[in-house]
């Protein structure tokens, strides 16, 4: 059953119509119509290709995956306010579970307007790019990154040691000595084991038992947490805030990476942890130049853009520096990369979903990032499942765990 019109206001509410002119809204307006499913009718079927996206205005909805997972979605989840299916050929099976309101969209059409979102964040890019022009300090760093001569910050000795020691199978007594030498370090450790994270009946009174107690690839990564905060450390004045600030993000999106992964079970907490911490990595080598340029280092427009073009592959080139793995490498490179959909959810899916966590309820920061649920990596890692604010639930839920991550951390 077919009817005509659907409303203005309705289209300025989904993405990305909402990037429309009013105008060219009006003309859209005029060329679709509401379509009405009965329950049982098969929206769209997984495998099969029509260029079509489908946008579901009212009603419930089953949503399968080809591996066989199901979703219902009903009136009023924020997975209204985009496409259920746009790619070809569609990836999923949606049927209706009552009468459904929808209508179907040419996919070339978002791919479009897509495309105009791009330029016009790029046209904000292009303002940034103006302040690389004549700027020594881009012009250093980049040159240092051509002739492969980039200054790289050294990973602290202890963090060097204990992962060598780990990784090439150590006795634990060896690896005990070495922690030793750093008293702040055992005192991080202990307290670490005691704490809500890892506590048993018994306090854990040694390096030895919290070693036991939390396991060597656990020890091996907050060894490595401690000693990256003493890389966000300079005596510069006009950095010394950014590098203060740049800490205090990392050790969010390194809580809230730590928590989600213990909510999903297919991530090892502690390794998220640690990749939220490192996310912003190649920040760090852009700060140490800017100390040598003064008048960029007190201009944040400037430093801004050379931060904002340099700091995801600089951050990549560290870390294949430091011998971290590819799942390390892969969200250093990728970590405000919104849109990216890889086949399967790993851990640069886990760190930019945590990262956007961080920013709700910030309205400064906030105006420029995608909607949580409009970014793919959302729904791949299933925090829409069964409940569309299962993902701010679980971060609700366990802000006393985010708490004491934050505190150890600060350490």
């Amino acid at each position: 059953m077919k009817e005509p019109g659907i409303e203005l206001h309705t289209l300025a509410d989904l993405f990305p119509l909402c990037l429309m002119t009013e105008a060219e809204r009006q003309m859209l307006s005029e060329q679709l119509s509401v379509l009405k499913g009965k329950k049982g009718k098969c929206l769209v079927e997984c495998g099969t290709s029509d260029n079509k996206a489908l946008y579901v205005l009212d009603g419930k909805i089953k949503v399968e995956t080809m591996d066989g997972q199901c979703q219902i979605l009903e009136s009023g989840a924020p997975q209204f306010k985009s496409p259920i299916s746009f790619v070809n050929p569609h990836k999923v099976t949606v049927t209706c579970m009552s009468t459904v309101e929808y209508f179907r969209l040419e996919n070339h059409v978002i791919a479009n307007l897509l495309e105009r979102k791009n330029a016009n964040h790029n046209a904000t890019d292009q303002g940034l790019q103006e302040h690389l022009r004549d700027n020594p300090l881009f012009a250093a760093i980049y040159q240092d990154l051509l002739d492969d001569k980039l200054f790289i910050p050294t990973l602290p000795k202890i963090a060097v040691g204990v992962r060598k020691a780990i990784e090439s199978d150590m006795p634990i007594r060896k690896i005990e000595l070495l922690i030793q030498a750093d008293p702040a370090l055992a005192t991080l450790l202990i307290k670490t084991a005691n704490s809500a994270l890892y506590r048993t009946r018994n306090t854990a009174s040694s390096i030895e038992q919290a070693i036991m107690r939390m396991g060597l690839r656990t020890v091996k990564n907050l060894v490595t947490s401690y000693s990256l905060k003493h890389l966000f450390n300079t005596e510069h004045k006009a950095i010394k805030q950014r590098m203060k600030d740049l800490w205090i993000h990392c050790t969010e999106v390194a809580a809230v990476s730590f928590v989600l992964a213990k909510h999903l079970r297919q991530f090892d907490p502690e390794q998220a942890l640690l990749m939220g911490l490192l996310h912003n990595v190649g920040v760090l080598p852009v700060l140490s130049y800017a100390e040598r340029y003064p008048d960029i280092a007190s201009d944040e427009a400037k430093l801004d853009a050379t931060v904002a073009s340099l700091k995801a592959e600089v951050g990549a080139i560290i870390l294949t520096k430091w011998q971290f793995s590819q799942d390390f490498i892969t969200v250093a490179r990728e970590s405000e990369t919104w849109m990216r959909d890889s086949t399967t959810a790993d851990y640069a899916d886990l760190v930019l979903v945590a990262k956007l966590h961080t920013h709700i309820g910030r309205e400064h920061q906030a105006s420029y990032l995608p909607a949580l649920h409009a970014v793919p990596a959302f729904h791949k890692l299933g925090l829409d499942q069964d409940d569309p604010n299962k993902g701010l639930s679980i971060i609700a839920d366990a802000n006393e765990q985010i708490s004491e991550v934050r505190s150890l951390l600060s350490l």
